[in-house]
């Protein structure tokens, strides 16, 4: 059961690594695809469609570069409307990736500059036939092919659309998409790379106010595209694998301790005629069947597990998705298994080889490291697992910077391609109709809620500073309500009274304006310039880190940005309120995006899920490492206690006392757990002792000794019961 648990689980962690960095993407010469990784002063700003075109028609290594972002749309049919996820591509992404038609055609050049034609994905096929007109958000699209749903692989995509015409011809300062090119045939990745350098230096001189500090880059695409993945992915899977050496180890250390009971009938075999290598192939068949029995059993819960991890990780990082329990994993699986009954088999003939030590000292030798090495290891998974506790309990319950009690959050989001009119006249009356609730005593609106990351942002010209500020600065858009409805408090100066003028958060004004804001002026050009009116509080902006970054917050007036969330301080319950602020939503503009109402307690939950989930799968781990250990501890001591049964009743029939019995049984048990602890203590110096902290080793100290000590006093105890007469019969 034990090897099963351990093979199953490393077998699904190793799809899921399969899936994100060794499985070649599901495109045509996927190796032919790059990601153009453009960074400002270090930190990576992403292009714009004006970018685009520049890489397209000036680096000559690329056939064509392209790139898609999504976008949520309301699908208008008969029987009501329902979202549906498109994806707005730029360039001739379907043609640059190699997926297939399957019916129809790919958009042409001229339906790429924003025509009103549509792409179904063969999931999506039900929605029309090719040549009838669908009706996404304000705009009606004629569908004109149907593609393998290969075109976002993990993402369930349903229609693919051209971008709108005038984001095509937007600012080139703007950084919110991801460049991808294919290479030419025969087009080094370095070759390419250099003409990139090349090209990028010639338009920092064309365009010195966007790009002269601007340099850029070529990634492997599937390096780039599982980047996010990987800390978490390598995560999961060291914790895995250190799972899987402990149940080894302790496996190993069993079968270590009955190769030793069977000594006398090694001994008997010996003296039969039977050869060395007649006991090797015995302990080779025990090991080979008992592993044989494991990977069957491991094949069975590995689909468990990889269906437990795309549960919990599947909507952070989409390409989890869509690994499988396949031949190359099985094969993965297959040899993992050999390899364990090849360490079985060594293990148990050391145990019954040695002719020079009648005494048994190597093979105690021999199961002392084991159980020290079983017990390191996990007291190292539980150090990590106590110090992930800890950081996510720093990072949820660290201070937000708001209050939380008695707000909803109702997020509605509109097509990117929506005219500013139209999106304020959406904020003005969706205020204006929420405040008309019953219950409902204050209503704001802003970008993104705090945790959720993923603001605007941009260097920024400070006044009387000649350059721009070397890190981005996130730009924020929040109505003037906003802060007092969260709590935020005003540190200094007044509310903007005007268009003109903006709040920073105390980060900002500490970093860059030497705590004097108040009438200084920013500027993201050089040209218009937004007065500091005052600074407020600041606010936690990422549910992946409990620091604040420096943010300007401009008014829902004056900035462009269709993503919206309403904050709404009432008495009444979410539930309540769900259907009322639907049909609101819905009467507001029928093409915008609801989704969902939600408490605000309930909402910051759901931001630091990904977090949470990584605390959890690594802290049952280090929780069954120590079950692991115990177990593995006990059956040795145990299996000692039984082969010195003779030796126990002649010191019991010479006057020794149970509590002389019991100490013998648990002093072994101490010298081991610390042997272990020093053990797992340089480990974790050497290695983790930059990220460790103390407080979680001496956390995982004090769990291993307990368990150890309580797994050698178990035997002795009931060894000290032992009658003295029958202990003396035992042969």
């Amino acid at each position: 059961m034990l090897l099963a648990f351990g093979l199953g689980v490393n077998t699904a962690v190793f799809s899921v690594l399969d899936a994100l960095f060794l499985r070649p993407l599901p495109f045509s010469a996927p190796d032919r695809l790059v990601l153009i990784e453009e960074s400002t002063n270090g930190k990576t700003s992403n292009s714009n469609p004006v970018r685009l075109h520049d890489w397209r028609t000036r680096v000559s290594a690329f056939a064509t570069v392209a790139s898609t972002f999504g976008e949520s749309l309301q699908l208008r049919e008969i029987d009501g409307n329902r979202g549906v996820l498109s994806l707005r591509v730029i360039g001739d992404w379907i043609g640059m990736l190699g997926v297939p038609m399957i019916e129809g055609r790919n958009f042409d050049g001229k339906e790429l500059e924003g025509g009103k034609v549509a792409i179904l994905a063969a999931r999506a096929r039900d929605i029309a036939r090719v040549g009838e007109s669908i009706r996404l958000g304000a705009e009606s699209y004629t569908v004109i092919g149907i593609v393998a749903n290969e075109i976002a692989p993990g993402e369930d995509v349903q229609v693919v659309l051209p971008i709108d015409a005038a984001i095509l011809k937007g600012n080139r300062k703007a950084g919110y998409l991801q460049a991808v090119a294919r290479l030419k045939p025969a087009i080094s990745l370095e070759a390419a790379d250099a003409e990139l350098h090349s090209v990028a230096a010639q338009l920092a001189k064309e365009f010195p106010d966007t790009d002269r500090e601007r340099v850029a880059r070529l990634v492997p695409a599937q390096q780039a595209w599982a980047a996010e993945a990987r800390e978490p992915a390598m995560y999961i899977q060291a914790a895995a694998a250190l799972l899987l050496l402990i149940t080894l180890v302790n496996l190993a250390g069993l079968l270590a301790a009955r190769a030793l009971e069977r000594n006398r009938e090694d001994s008997i075999r010996l003296f039969l005629g039977a050869g060395r290598w007649h006991l090797i192939r015995l302990h080779l068949v025990e090991s080979g069947l008992l592993v044989a029995f494991g990977c069957m059993a491991a094949a069975m819960v590995a689909p468990w597990a990889l269906a437990l991890l795309q549960l919990n990780y599947g909507d952070s990082f989409a390409p989890i998705k869509t690994a499988v329990i396949d031949t190359r994993v099985l094969a993965y699986l297959g040899a993992t298994g050999i390899l364990a009954t090849l360490i079985f088999t060594g293990i148990m003939a050391l145990q019954t080889s040695n002719e020079h030590d009648p005494r048994g000292h190597a093979q105690f030798r021999l199961r002392n490291i084991l159980i020290v090495s079983e017990a390191a290891l996990g007291l190292v998974l539980l150090a990590v697992s106590f110090q992930l506790v800890q950081d996510f309990s720093r990072l949820r319950f660290s201070p937000l910077g708001i209050q939380e009690q008695g707000l909803l959050s109702a997020r509605a989001y509109l097509s990117w391609g929506t005219d500013f009119s139209e999106i304020r006249s959406t904020i003005d009356r969706g205020i204006e109709q929420l405040s008309a609730l019953p219950g409902v005593t204050g209503v704001a609106v802003v970008d993104r809620l705090p945790l959720e990351g993923g603001s605007q942002d941009s260097p920024l010209f400070i006044q009387g500073q000649p350059e721009k500020t070397r890190d981005s600065i996130g730009i924020r858009m929040a109505s003037g309500n906003y802060f007092s409805l969260m709590g935020i408090p005003l540190l200094a100066g007044q509310m903007p009274t005007d268009d003109t003028a903006i709040l920073v958060n105390e980060a900002f004004s500490r970093r860059y304006l030497n705590n004097q804001p108040i009438g200084r002026s920013v500027s993201n050009d050089g040209k218009k310039w937004l007065r500091v009116s005052g600074v407020v509080g600041n606010v936690r902006f990422s549910s992946k880190d409990s620091r604040p970054r420096p943010e300007i917050f401009l008014s829902e007036r004056t900035q462009f940005w269709p993503l919206l969330t309403f904050v709404i301080r009432t008495s009444q319950p979410a539930s309540s309120l769900t259907q009322p602020i639907r049909k609101l939503f819905s009467t507001l503009n029928p093409e915008i995006d609801f989704r969902g109402v939600s408490a605000l307690e309930s909402r910051i939950d759901e931001l630091v899920q990904q977090p949470r989930r990584q605390r959890d799968v690594v802290a049952a781990f280090g929780l069954v490492s120590l079950i692991l250990v115990v177990a593995g501890v006990y059956g040795i001591m145990a299996s000692e206690m039984l082969r010195r049964r003779r030796e126990i009743g002649i010191r019991v029939a010479v006057g020794a006392s149970r509590a002389n019995i019991i100490g013998l049984g648990v002093m072994r048990a101490a010298w081991l757990t610390l042997a272990a602890c020093l053990l797992g203590g340089a480990i974790l110096i050497f290695l983790l002792s930059e990220w460790v902290e103390p407080q979680s080793v001496l956390a995982a100290i004090a769990a291993v000794t307990v368990g150890m000590l309580l797994a050698g006093f178990l035997p002795a105890w009931r060894g000290s019961r032992e009658q003295p007469l029958l202990a003396l019969r035992q042969n």
